[in-house]
């Protein structure tokens, strides 16, 4: 998930207008500036009426941006003064300043039934807290004393983070407080509605939250009241689990842990987020499978913007649906929302709406039995893989053993396939006519004969490959019709054994298959007009006639040629964009172009050919840097580049060479140390012995050169 993201939040309907103010709002504070939050303030009034929801986490976040702003505003005389301005927050914020010591108490953050919550800076570390208070009087019950206390124990012990952190504890004025990390952020269903996560991202998000609620559970704490407001976002997309007030310990005994239900015999926490054992009021019975279930309905919330059960009026009867797990389905949710109030984008699969259907089964045994378990079966359905929570269903488990093991069965399907070819043609025949059914065998076996052509040409088998490509081109000619795809096969036939006729010095037989190239195009151009093969297959017959043409010295009529090839191979690379055969084919064009021009003199554009060769094979091994082809690529366009600076004749030129040859020498050497060379020990032999000879020949004439006066001097042209 990008970082920041809060920061730039999508826009959408009416609130276009009002995203980008908050974001450029946000931008201002971090500049060291004040926003104009009475404009800001104006138009989120007026955006509340329309989408009060979007527009309600915008205001949380708009809360935030103000106490940035605050901090970072220099000549605020008083950080302390709320914006609501009310008498109470000061006589509470003066009072706690004389009295708290260690921390200076800024604002008042949040103020609710039991006590408030305030941002302060710890005097010590100049780090902010937020400083929770609870209240004093007959408000404050010892059931709610006790249960700060035990906030207090147990948040101190859990250090991890995604889960708030409790730095120091005491009593102010006969008033409990506790001072933790102060998270700069909003709840996480306002941040997922705000930046209009996708599903997956939601995921991703919320995995977080699973685990940290997971470390909790492995050190004996449970939730309890696990739920949006509770799991803060921040700045950097960070969530926070924080108000462990409801917590219950499973292994440690605290006083008073009798005490779990409360003087009206409700059990603690929010109905909406509590499993079917704790709304029965069974906390006897309620573990770590309880805050599981809370996590459901969280998912469920933050992707649908709707709870599993839904809200009722008369609790009594929202409790008969819980405890019934009568839970709606969330792909169907998510499906029957139009697409302008959806919270989240893209579609709900199967596969998540199955796992979080289990989190929220009604027994706690049909949940997942930990949180651990649950983050485990989402982080399946993030790899693709097959989930936990659908597998009882015996097809879908064989469909996802396939598609996680897919690479190994279409290696056993392809020599399967191979061995069922016969069987196949045979019923081919009987249902069409047979000509069709041999058309469709020969054109099999042509592209098998053609791929294994390839492979042996590529081990440097030249007279195996040649009998495979013949076989290719014998069972078109003895065909009686060709399609399509024969020709295409055909015409890869006569290419390569042009190309491999052309490398051996056969000229004739190089020149037969060029034509032959030709006279496949003519009939590939009649079935398709515009295939761009056709075109390729008349470039591929010019660059064959060009190596003729330059073994035989015939330099103009070659660089004539290969312009053609070249001329045509960017047009189609225009067309095409990124095609990297054709890309292949032009790098190696221009390498023929400057054995052409290096021997008519034209040495500054043959010297640009060569580099262009040499750029593209470099780009190519950064793809693909263990391709022992490619290496040997290099190692040849480095040689070639070393000849054509052996042959300016200078000092200069002859030094770029020795290090040229050199780099070669070296190439070379760490090819064969790596044992990887044996199918191309020919040509790596071959180049390191010319790099040796003309690493002499070079030191011989810098040698000469040192004896001749004006040596430096440029040679004559």
């Amino acid at each position: 998930m990008a970082k920041a993201k809060v920061l730039q939040p999508t826009q959408r309907g009416s609130t276009d207008g009002l995203d980008e103010l908050i974001r450029a709002t946000l931008g201002t504070v971090r500049q060291g500036e004040s926003p104009n939050f009475d404009e800001i303030e104006e138009r989120l009034d007026e955006a509340e009426a329309v989408n009060p929801d979007r527009a309600g986490a915008l205001r949380a976040l708009l809360d935030v941006s103000r106490r940035s702003s605050s901090r970072a505003d220099a000549a605020a005389p008083e950080p302390a003064a709320d914006a609501n301005d009310h008498a109470e927050d000061h006589e509470d914020l003066a009072l706690l300043n004389e009295h708290l010591s260690g921390y200076h108490v800024i604002e008042c953050i949040d103020r609710g039934g039991q006590g408030a919550v305030y941002l302060a800076e710890q005097k010590g570390t100049n780090r902010l807290v937020a400083i929770k208070v609870l209240l004093d009087g007959p408000l404050a019950t010892e059931q709610q004393k006790l249960r700060f206390r035990r906030e207090v124990l147990l948040s101190s012990h859990l250090q991890h983070p995604n889960i708030v952190s409790v730095y120091d504890s005491g009593i102010v004025r006969g008033r409990h407080y506790l001072a933790m990390e102060y998270v700069e952020g909003i709840s996480i269903d306002g941040y997922v509605l705000l930046n209009r996560l996708s599903v997956r991202e939601c995921v991703e998000l919320f995995l977080k939250v699973c685990r940290a609620v997971s470390y909790a559970h492995q050190r004996g704490v449970i939730h309890r009241d696990l739920k949006p407001s509770n799991i803060l976002v921040d700045m950097d997309g960070e969530p926070h689990i924080l108000d462990f007030g409801f917590a219950k310990a499973r292994e440690l005994v605290w006083e008073g842990e009798g005490e779990q239900i409360s003087v009206s015999r409700q059990a603690v926490g929010t109905l909406q987020y509590m499993s079917p054992e704790r709304v029965s009021c069974r906390e006897d019975g309620a573990d770590v499978r309880s805050d599981v279930y809370a996590l459901g309905v969280v998912l469920y919330q933050i992707i649908s913007g709707q709870l599993p059960v839904p809200l009722d009026p008369d609790r009594e009867n929202m409790r008969q649906q819980i405890t019934a797990g009568k839970t709606r389905p969330l792909r169907k949710v998510v499906e029957r929302q139009a697409l302008d109030d959806r919270v989240t984008t893209g579609p709900v699969s199967e596969d998540l709406s199955q796992i979080v259907l289990k989190s929220l089964a009604c027994g706690k045994e049909g949940r997942y039995q930990s949180a651990d378990g649950f983050a485990a079966d989402l982080s399946r359905y993030l790899h693709g893989e097959a989930v936990e929570a659908r597998a009882d269903n015996k097809r879908y488990m064989l469909r996802a053993t396939m598609r996680k093991y897919r690479k190994h069965i279409a290696v056993v399907g392809a020599f399967v396939f191979l061995l069922l070819v016969g069987l196949i043609s045979v019923l081919i025949m009987w249902r069409q006519n047979v000509q069709n059914a041999r058309m469709w065998q020969a054109g099999l076996t042509m592209g098998s004969y053609v791929h294994l052509g390839g492979i042996e040409r590529d081990e440097d088998r030249v007279d195996q490959a040649i009998a495979m490509f013949k076989q290719a081109i014998e069972i078109a000619e003895n065909s009686p019709k060709l399609d399509g795809q024969m020709l295409r096969r055909l015409y890869s036939a006569h290419n390569q054994l042009g190309v491999l006729y052309a490398e051996e010095g056969q000229d004739d037989l190089a020149k037969v298959h060029a034509a032959a190239l030709e006279d496949v195009a003519d009939m590939l151009r009649e079935r398709e007009p515009d295939a761009g093969e056709v075109r390729k297959a008349f470039a591929n017959a010019d660059a064959i006639r060009a190596r003729v043409a330059s073994r035989h010295k015939q330099y103009e009529l070659a660089l004539h040629q290969l312009d053609n090839a070249r001329r045509i191979s960017r047009e189609l690379i225009g067309e095409t964009e990124d095609d990297q055969g054709l890309k292949a084919f032009l790098a190696s064009i221009e390498e023929s172009r400057a054995v052409c021009l290096r021997e008519l003199g034209r040495m500054e554009e043959a010297k640009a050919a060569l580099e262009y060769r040499l750029g593209f094979v470099k780009e190519t091994l950064e793809h693909r840097p263990d391709n022992l082809n490619t290496q040997v690529s290099l190692i040849y366009a480095t040689f070639n580049l070393a000849v054509w600076h052996m042959q300016t004749k200078t000092p200069q030129g002859y030094e770029e060479a020795l290090r040229l040859f050199d780099e070669v020498k070296e190439r070379i050497r760490e090819l064969v140390d790596s044992g990887r060379s044996v199918t191309r020990q020919r040509d790596l032999d071959r180049l390191a012995a010319g790099a040796a000879q003309n690493i002499k020949i070079i030191k011989k004439r810098q040698a000469k050169l040192a004896t001749t006066p004006d040596a430096t001097a440029p040679p004559a042209p």
